[in-house]
């Protein structure tokens, strides 16, 4: 059996991810009101989705080197023995 959405050829699942970003940010910008702040920031939600994802993955890859350079000066973690 066929999904459905699978006759428009990944057009569909593109414009599912469409509609699925609009709900979102409508949502936000729901959220935003309700609290009290302005709604147009929600706006901003993809770009901040995206920044937030680039700081975890430099977070991740920190992890993973266990390197890090602070103001010129290189640390690292001790190896296990």
């Amino acid at each position: 059996m066929i999904h459905p959405i699978n006759m428009f050829e990944g057009w569909g699942w593109l414009g599912a991810a469409a509609v699925h970003l609009v709900v979102m940010t409508w949502a936000l910008s729901r959220t935003y009101a309700w609290t009290g702040n302005p709604p147009r920031n929600a706006l901003l939600f993809p770009v901040s989705g995206l920044l937030m994802l680039i700081l975890i993955a430099k977070a991740l890859r920190l992890c993973m080197t266990g390197n890090v350079t602070w103001r010129g000066d290189a640390y690292s973690r001790p190896r296990a023995a």
